[in-house]
């Protein structure tokens, strides 16, 4: 049977997963599976401090996976060509 607060965690996930997934992606590189696993298991922990509206709730998760920390390197992403020359 499944309770309240997996329902939950399953909603945000459904709702807020690949976002979640792409930005921990680019703030902790391959760890970003883990660290994003970690964030709904303290959410489904704390799920009586998520707060009730969906986009807190994602602000709130967004929070969670944090920020680079100093000496991280952030995933680099290709960079365009240049198609028009400055005259």
């Amino acid at each position: 049977m499944v309770t309240r607060d997996e329902a939950l965690i399953s909603s945000l996930w459904e709702t807020h997963g690949a976002a979640l997934l792409a930005y921990a992606t680019r703030v902790h590189g391959a760890k970003a599976e883990d660290v994003v696993h970690d964030v709904l298991i303290k959410a489904w922990r704390e799920v009586n401090d998520l707060p009730p509206a969906k986009m807190a709730a994602r602000a709130w998760l967004f929070a969670m996976i944090g920020t680079p920390k100093r000496g991280l390197v952030p995933v680099s992403f290709p960079q365009r060509k240049r198609t028009a020359q400055l005259v």
